[in-house]
């Protein structure tokens, strides 16, 4: 075997490697998204009022969804349009968003194991806590 065959084969078999890698990332990334869908769904069934996963997803796909155009007397339609999927929704962002800026604190830093005692977060919390406290406000927020 020549050099350049030999050459032209180790390219091959790195772009192969590449895009396997690719390929894994892109399932990986798939299955993480599929399964939470699936978890959110499942969680529009739970809570003190039952409903079932099919009437959720007759629910989620009917002819106008989040427009307010439900019967009020229809108590499922109620309990997962207006509290449950307000809900879910907003409690996946706010993992999303703890998330990125625990990926954005770990990037800045350089290091995998940061906490927040390094960016003094901890320390900056308290003090405003303490701030607001001692202004006489109390637990109200007016």
């Amino acid at each position: 075997m020549s050099f350049k065959e030999s050459v032209i084969i180790e390219t091959l078999q790195a772009v192969s490697k590449e895009q396997k890698r690719e390929w894994r990332g892109s399932i990986v990334f798939g299955g993480i998204v599929a399964g939470l869908c699936v978890l959110m769904v499942l969680s529009l069934s739970l809570g003190r009022y039952p409903v079932s996963v099919w009437e959720i997803v007759r629910i989620l796909f009917s002819s106008s969804p989040f427009h307010a155009t439900g019967q009020y007397s229809n108590a499922p339609w109620v309990v997962v349009e207006t509290v449950r999927i307000p809900r879910i929704l907003v409690v996946t962002l706010c993992g999303m968003g703890l998330a990125l800026s625990g990926a954005a604190m770990q990037g800045v830093f350089r290091n995998p194991l940061v906490r927040l005692e390094i960016a003094g977060v901890q320390a900056g919390a308290s003090f405003g806590f303490l701030f607001w406290k001692t202004q006489g406000k109390g637990w109200s927020c007016e």
